[in-house]
């Protein structure tokens, strides 16, 4: 199998939660340094590449937005119907919520 080469991901560090969603077609990723990663899915090859302004972040951190409840997430989850995104931020004790 021939060499893969990596990219750049802004808002990456100290992984804590990894989920895809139901169509396959995006990966979340809660980092807890970071805030949110989203991540675009090749469903052919099952590359990923991060999505424009694919990085959320309680700090507002280098090229992440900033949104309220992200302080060191902990976990994510997504609706059945994949409306949805939701992650427990343990630093901040809340759930924040997001639509996709």
């Amino acid at each position: 199998m021939p060499a893969k080469q990596c990219g750049a991901v802004s808002g990456l560090r100290l992984v804590r939660g990894v989920v895809v969603s139901p169509d396959g077609t995006n990966v979340y990723v809660a980092s807890a340094r970071g805030g949110i990663v989203v991540l675009a899915r090749n469903a052919t090859t099952g590359a990923l590449a991060q999505v424009p302004g694919g990085c959320i972040s309680s700090t507002s951190s280098g090229a992440c937005a900033s949104a309220k409840a992200l302080a060191d997430p902990e976990s994510l989850a997504i609706s059945p119907d994949g409306q949805n995104v939701y992650v427990a931020a343990r630093g901040s004790h809340a759930v924040a919520a997001f639509t996709r």
